[in-house]
C-alpha cells in the first residue's frame, strides 16, 4: 500500500496493521490488543458504522463485565489517546448516534480489504471480456491473504473472512473462464 499523507492505511488481508503518516499505529499478525479488536471492527464497517453489539461481542466475548458501556466508552477514550499520540489529527474519530458506531470523515480510511472488493466489483461490471479478465487479475493481486487470520474465535471475523474468500474464489474462477474462452477465440 501507499504511503499517501493523512490517510490512515489499513491492513486486514493476511494480518493486522494500520500506517498514518509513515508511522506504524498497530503492526502484527495478531493485533489480539483491545485497542487493535476495536480499531479492526470500527474501521473495516466504517462505511455503514459497526453496532454496539458487534463492538461487545468482539471485545468482550463471553467475559462477565459489570458496566459494558461504560468499557466501551473507556476503551474509544483511550483510544483517541493512542491515535493521537501517532500523529492522527485531533478529531472525535469515533462516534456513536443510535447504538452505531462511526469512524470519523476527517480521517480518511484505505483498507486493502474494501479496495480488493471495490476491485472485484469493478471487473465483474466490466463488458470487455478483455478488459474484464485483466481487472480480474489486478484484483487477484491485491488479495494477499485470509481476512485477520488468527482471529477465529471472533464470530463476524469468521463469517467475514469466509466470505471475502468466496469473492477470491469467485474473481479467479471468473478469470479462468475468461481466460480459457478468449485463448479459444485466439486459435
Amino acid at each position: 500500500m501507499s504511503t499517501e499523507d493523512n490517510i490512515l492505511y489499513v491492513r486486514t488481508l493476511g494480518g493486522f496493521s494500520m500506517t498514518y503518516n509513515g508511522t506504524t499505529v498497530v503492526d502484527g499478525m495478531g493485533g489480539k490488543s483491545q485497542f487493535s479488536l476495536l480499531m479492526q471492527v470500527i474501521l473495516h464497517n466504517c462505511r455503514h458504522g459497526a453496532s454496539k453489539d458487534l463492538i461487545i461481542q468482539t471485545l468482550f466475548e463471553d467475559r462477565d463485565v459489570e458496566d459494558v458501556s461504560h468499557s466501551v466508552r473507556n476503551l474509544i477514550y483511550s483510544a483517541r489517546k493512542k491515535l493521537l499520540g501517532f500523529g492522527l489529527p485531533n478529531v472525535q474519530y469515533i462516534s456513536q448516534k443510535n447504538n452505531i458506531y462511526y469512524w470519523t470523515e476527517e480521517v480518511e480510511v484505505a483498507e486493502d480489504c474494501v479496495a480488493f472488493e471495490d476491485a472485484v466489483l469493478e471487473a465483474m461490471e466490466e463488458k470487455d471480456k478483455k478488459t474484464k479478465l485483466e481487472k480480474l487479475i489486478e484484483a487477484e493481486h491485491l488479495y494477499t491473504g485470509r481476512f485477520l487470520p488468527n482471529m477465529d474465535r471472533i464470530v463476524w471475523i469468521t463469517v467475514e473472512s469466509k466470505r471475502i474468500r468466496n469473492v477470491f474464489h469467485e474473481c479467479v474462477n471468473t478469470a479462468c473462464r475468461l481466460a480459457t474462452e478468449l485463448s479459444q477465440y485466439k486459435s
